[in-house]
């Protein structure tokens, strides 16, 4: 009987199956997302703005690091498509710029926030009892600190710069990802396949990294997903409020924040650019992870 045993649950049949079925899924989830027509709209527009922005310095040159004051102000024409700000920087050009900084940022911090709230929430999901305790209350106590007071009191210790605002981000940002993954963790670790494994012999690693995190890919990718986003906006508002890059490094929040005192003034340029490119981005950005999230999303599937 355990010799039959043993060969009906196989490891070389288990990944053969988990292969094919894990193709079929794919599959699956590449058709509803492409049927989803925002997150479509959504990737199309941020694949737009990755080519504008890494690949528009290219065929349009323009001096971001000088300052210009015979230049400042100057409306659309032909030399400028969209104007100069205060500081006489070409605002196409300082977009192009800005937006490298921005995409950056934000790419970094969802990769690093996804990381660690991914690893802390499935530890704790997974282990259970008095150490999930812990670790979920450190999270909670991090999570009653108001963010912007936080972001305010540490940009007053240090010098903005781009490490320093993935580090600061990243490390306030963790939370929430840590909490939808122990949720899930905690769901998953009651499965039948868990218990399963855990009959076969399985470690405590191999059970988290094989079977409890790639069932959880659904809410891991789209939080992901939604992180740029937030990050974006942070990087956005911190700017705007004067903690971001300092000059000459551009942001569209720092550019915001250079504009605003001149928009009464007719010099609409030197606002509404940035302030499109930030809220067509983010919600493209949201469009795709909605797409994500019900191309993700298993009963969905099924039905």
């Amino acid at each position: 009987m355990r010799d039959l045993v043993g060969v009906s649950a196989s490891p070389h049949m288990d990944e053969s199956a988990e292969t094919g079925a894990g193709s079929g899924r794919w599959w699956r989830v590449l058709v509803t997302l492409v049927e989803h027509k925002l997150a479509v709209v959504g990737l199309v527009v941020i694949g737009v703005f990755i080519l504008f922005c890494f690949l528009g310095p290219v065929f349009y040159h323009t001096n971001q690091v000088t300052v210009q004051l015979g230049s400042e102000n100057l409306s659309p024409s032909i030399a400028h498509p969209l104007g100069t700000d205060p500081l006489g920087y070409d605002v196409l050009g300082r977009l192009m710029a800005g937006g490298r900084i921005t995409l950056a940022i934000g790419v970094v911090v969802a990769l690093a926030t996804t990381f660690l709230g991914t690893v802390w929430g499935a530890l704790a999901g997974y282990m259970g009892g008095a150490l999930d305790a812990l670790m979920m209350r450190i999270v909670d106590t991090f999570l009653a600190i108001p963010v912007l007071f936080l972001l305010l009191f540490i940009a007053t210790l240090v010098t903005p710069s781009a490490i320093v605002l993935i580090v600061v981000l990243a490390a306030i940002s963790w939370l929430v990802p840590s909490r939808l993954v122990r949720a899930e963790a905690l769901s998953l670790r009651t499965r039948e396949f868990v218990a399963a494994s855990r009959g076969f012999g399985a470690s405590g690693p191999r059970i988290l990294f094989r079977h409890l995190l790639p069932n959880a890919v659904g809410t891991i990718v789209v939080n992901g997903t939604l992180q740029v986003a937030d990050a974006i906006l942070a990087v956005a508002y911190l700017s705007f409020l004067g903690l971001g890059l300092p000059p000459p490094a551009a942001t569209w929040g720092g550019m915001l924040s250079n504009g605003v005192n001149y928009i009464l003034d007719g010099y609409w340029w030197d606002v509404w650019p940035a302030g499109v490119c930030i809220v067509l981005l983010v919600v493209s950005i949201n469009f795709l992870g909605d797409g994500l999230r019900d191309a993700l999303e298993v009963r969905l599937q099924s039905r």
